[in-house]
Formats: C-alpha cells, sequence, structure tokens
C-alpha cells in the first residue's frame, strides 16, 4: 500500500510517496482518494503485491491466418485426439491441424457467430452447433449430421440431459428438446417444451446461460430464470432490469454466479442478487462503447479470472481486453487484441481474433507479433495537503528485465518530463533526478521489455508553504 511518510525523524519538510504494492489494479474514482499504487490508466500490465510487472502476449497457433475474421472457437475429442475448430464470418469451418489452419466446410453456414457444446449421444461424443438459419447439426469427428426436426438457434446450453436454446422462429421464447434426446423437439409433458417470456415491451430473448441449477436467460435489457424439473413445472421469474442494452455474450458463468456486462457497466449475479462488479472504477472506458457494438463484447472465466473483450474508443469491433481478478477484486486494461471469441480448458485459454487466427492468451512478449509495451500510470498525487508546494527532488526505482524502462512525471497540468533507464536481468536500485515545483504531481512507468519487473517506486519532495 502507497503511504505518505516522513522522511527521517521530526523533519517534514521532505516527504516521500513510497508504491510497494500496484495490485489495487485499474480505477478511475477520486485520484485524492485512491492508494499510491492504484493506476489510473495502463496497458500490457500484471499489478501484484509483488510489483509491477509486464504482461504476457498473444501467440498465433498457425502462421497463415484465415482469409476472413474468425467469430467462433470450439472444442472436440479429448486427451491427444482433442481438436480445435473455429468458424469464420463467411460461414466457413476450419480445423487445427498439426499447427496449420485446414478449411473443412466452406460457406457452409449462413450466420456467424455459431452456437455450440460438447454432447455425449448414446455413449458417443459429439460437437453440436448451428445457427439462427442453418438449425442444429452433429459433428463426430468426419461428417456433419443435420438435426432435422431441431429449430434454428441463436443461443444454446446444456441442462439436465435436454438441450436449450432460443428459437430463431420465436424470439420471445426459450426451448428445450426431450431428455437425452437432442433430435427430439416435440412438445408435450413428456418431451420438450416451449416457454414465452412476454414481457410486453418489445425486447426478445437475445442469450442463455445455466448458472448453478438454473436456466438464466438475457433479453435485450433484462435477466429472467427457469427452473424446474420437467415440461411439468417449469417456471419463470425476473431476476434483474438494465436502463440499457445487455451484451449477451459477455455472460460467463464463474465459480459462484455469472459476470455480464451491460450499457451500466459490468455487472454480477451471484445466485439471488446482481450487483456492480467494481464497475465505478472503470466508468470513463465504458463510457466509449457505442450503444450498437456493445454486442461484440465477449467473456469468459479462466482460472479466477473474468476476461471480457469489448470495442472502446467508439470502436467497430473488440480492441480490448478487461481481466477481473475475483481473489483481490481488482481490473486490468489491455489495448490492441481484436479478440471475437474464446475458449476456457484446464491447461490453456484460447481465443480467436479478426485478424484470422485461433490464438492462446497469455503465452509469449508479443500480440501476434506486434510489440506489447508496458504501460501504467498512477493518480495524481498531493490532494492530500493542497496547500503545500511540493518540490520534486528524486525517484527512486527498483526494477529487473530487458529494454528501457522510462519513468515520467509531470507537476500540477504543466508539461511532461521524462527519463529512461537501460534495464539488466538483475534486480537493481535506480535513482533518477526530478524537478517540478507545483501542488499535485503524477507519476508513469513504460517500457518496451515484456519481461520487466518494478517492486517499488519511491518519490522524494520538498513541501514548500506559500
Amino acid at each position: 500500500m502507497g503511504r505518505l511518510a516522513p522522511l527521517r525523524g521530526n523533519d517534514t519538510s521532505v516527504r516521500e510517496w513510497v508504491i510497494r504494492d500496484f495490485s489495487h489494479g485499474l480505477d478511475s474514482l477520486s485520484p485524492g482518494l485512491l492508494p499510491d499504487g492504484a493506476a489510473v490508466d495502463m496497458d500490457n500490465a500484471q499489478c501484484h503485491e509483488r510489483g509491477l510487472c509486464g504482461e504476457r502476449g498473444l501467440a498465433a497457433m498457425h502462421p497463415t491466418a484465415a482469409d476472413q475474421p474468425l467469430t467462433t472457437l470450439m472444442i472436440y475429442g479429448q486427451g491427444a485426439a482433442q481438436r480445435l475448430l473455429a468458424a469464420d464470418c463467411e460461414g466457413s469451418i476450419y480445423e487445427l491441424v498439426d499447427g496449420q489452419l485446414v478449411l473443412y466446410r466452406e460457406n457452409y453456414f449462413t450466420d456467424t457467430p455459431l452456437v455450440w457444446l460438447c454432447y455425449q449421444n448414446q455413449g458417443n461424443e459429439v460437437l453440436i452447433l448451428g445457427g439462427p438459419s442453418d438449425g442444429l447439426f452433429e459433428y463426430r469427428g468426419v461428417l456433419l449430421k443435420y438435426y432435422r426436426d431441431a429449430p434454428g438457434v441463436r443461443a444454446l446450453v446444456l441442462h439436465k440431459e435436454r438441450l436449450w436454446v432460443l428459437p430463431e422462429s420465436d424470439p420471445m421464447a426459450v426451448q428445450c428438446s426431450a431428455e437425452m434426446d437432442p433430435e427430439n423437439w416435440n412438445q408435450s409433458l413428456t418431451e420438450g417444451a416451449l416457454i414465452r417470456l412476454m414481457t410486453w415491451d418489445g425486447t426478445v430473448c437475445t442469450g442463455l446461460k445455466v448458472v448453478f441449477d438454473d436456466i438464466v436467460v438475457a433479453k435485450e435489457n433484462s435477466l429472467w430464470r427457469i427452473w424446474g424439473s420437467d415440461p411439468t413445472n417449469y417456471q419463470v421469474s425476473p431476476l434483474y432490469t438494465s436502463r440499457g442494452v445487455i451484451a449477451p455474450r459477455s455472460m460467463a458463468v464463474c465459480d459462484n454466479g455469472m459476470a455480464f456486462l451491460c450499457s451500466e457497466g459490468v455487472f454480477f449475479f451471484d445466485g439471488i442478487r446482481t450487483m456492480p462488479l467494481q464497475t465505478g472504477r472503470l466508468l470513463p472506458w465504458l463510457v466509449t462503447i457505442t450503444p450498437e457494438h456493445v454486442g461484440c463484447a465477449c467473456g469468459i472465466y479462466h482460472q479466477g479470472d473474468y476476461y471480457l473483450a469489448l470495442p472502446l474508443d467508439g470502436a467497430t469491433r473488440n480492441n480490448a481486453v478487461l481481466r477481473y481478478h475475483f481473489a483481490t477484486g481488482t481490473w486490468t486494461l489491455r489495448r490492441g487484441m481484436h479478440i471475437t471469441d474464446w475458449l476456457s480448458t484446464s491447461h490453456a485459454l484460447y481465443c480467436t481474433t479478426s485478424e484470422g487466427f485461433i490464438a492462446k492468451y497469455g503465452v509469449g512478449t508479443t500480440i501476434l507479433g506486434q510489440p506489447a509495451p508496458l504501460r501504467w500510470r498512477g493518480a495524481k498525487r498531493g490532494l492530500d495537503d493542497p496547500a503545500r508546494v511540493k518540490q520534486l527532488q528524486q525517484a527512486t526505482v527498483m526494477a529487473q528485465g530487458s529494454g528501457r524502462l522510462t519513468l515520467q512525471w509531470q507537476v500540477d497540468s504543466g508539461p511532461s518530463h521524462s527519463t529512461d533507464v537501460q534495464l539488466v536481468p538483475e534486480l537493481m536500485t535506480y535513482d533518477i533526478p526530478l524537478y517540478g515545483e507545483g501542488r499535485t504531481f503524477d507519476i508513469a512507468l513504460s517500457s518496451d521489455g515484456a519481461d520487466v519487473c518494478v517492486p517499488s517506486l519511491r518519490v522524494q519532495a520538498g513541501l514548500l508553504s506559500r
């Protein structure tokens, strides 16, 4: 935790700000109330109690990109036979085979992104996939089998041995198959069911997840719960209403609930309540998402973190990733990643990109071959003692890594100044002279080396009464 403390004895004419804990992460709330280790902006940074470190990269899993942006990432099989499949925006299907992206079916589907899940059908593991115009298909590693009676679908989940979908033919309804029979879509008390969510506001169903033991349905600006054991006793109840649009592909089931993005921020449903997920810290970035493109956002839960790809700064495609670490309740931000879909496995986090790649997240030192420089900017300091002028004297940085580390500082709203130091692999202490007088100042760090680590930062200033 950052602290304001005397430099020596009772001499209060010189003070120092010390940051030994960067784990507060990204935060836009009142800068004067933030701990010294909080960041008001960042990129490609890991924020830990043990220091500020460069983030790992995004590594393509094949050398040549698909001709079109990839929009859907799927997995089939287990163990050594496990394989990754992807769909592009033209409906073509690809397989990743021996490090090469191989075309499996060209322009096969009408709509993407596709919906999919893995399923045990009569003792055989199958991949069920489809879309609004084409219905559902079954893939067993070679051929695609068409489910003749299944509806066109906009969302697909598995719950209590039934497929649950949002049928394209009835946009205000949720439909399920017969138990243990994904090809039987008859509607009866002993087979499947069609449940309409009539809210009389003109909104349609857009998303579907299984949370705890219930089906959670997203409409354009609300969440609903369906519970029960079979078509004889299914019931519906409201969970949450938003003033804006809910991004259905941002919905991600976590260990103890579901996270999602809407026009009001990032929220979390814990089975009983829906509450903001430290969303106040993100408002300056979230307000740059245009309402017509919030639906581009896609989320995943992986090893204790919620990853959210989203289109910031008015973009028409995802261009950034927000990451929420549940253990510490902190957010970090990365830019320059055009992720269109996620896939979490027990050993890795994968994604597809609009550049046409299947990639592994958190691997290597670049973003698809492009540099991933670390940037971190702290909140303004000195607001707790605005009557005193701060005369900056020196910064002391403990750091290690490769490449250059740049320390930048600004006094009040004046010009920015910067100094570079050349890092070495061993942990070293660097004393950097500072200059400038004002009532507030802020410090920023940046580096072109992905392996940089900064355990502590100390800023020394004289305090003048004027």
